[in-house]
């Protein structure tokens, strides 16, 4: 109750779940509900869902094609280019996730969310 939620999925196919889940914490009185799913399917009916849902801001990656002009403003996707170019990196020149780190290497990746 009175506390902003974050929801964290690998898959969004129908959204159904989303919407009932969404739902749920709104009867328990939660204030903003944000959710993170790494592939966003978004089959028949799912943006829809989303959109009628008490989610304020989904975002996806795009380890999917998605047709961006047919969101819902509630949706957004993020880029993996720069981890997976990261991640061949690291393995290509045997660096540690440690040495990664060091040379701000990740920082990439959070600078896509602060976008």
């Amino acid at each position: 109750k009175d506390r902003d939620v974050l929801l964290i999925d690998n898959i969004i196919d129908t959204g159904k779940t989303t919407k009932k889940t969404s739902e749920y914490l709104n009867e328990l009185g939660a204030r903003d509900i944000y959710m993170f799913a790494v592939h966003g399917i978004l089959g028949d009916g799912a943006v829809e869902r989303i959109d009628q849902s008490h989610i304020k801001e989904l975002v996806i990656t795009n380890t999917l094609p998605v047709n961006m002009t047919k969101m819902s403003p509630k949706i957004n996707q993020v880029s993996i280019a720069q981890m997976l170019a990261e991640t061949m990196s690291q393995a290509t020149f045997n660096r540690t996730l440690e040495q990664l780190i060091a040379t701000g290497g990740v920082t990439a990746l959070h600078k896509n969310f602060d976008d």
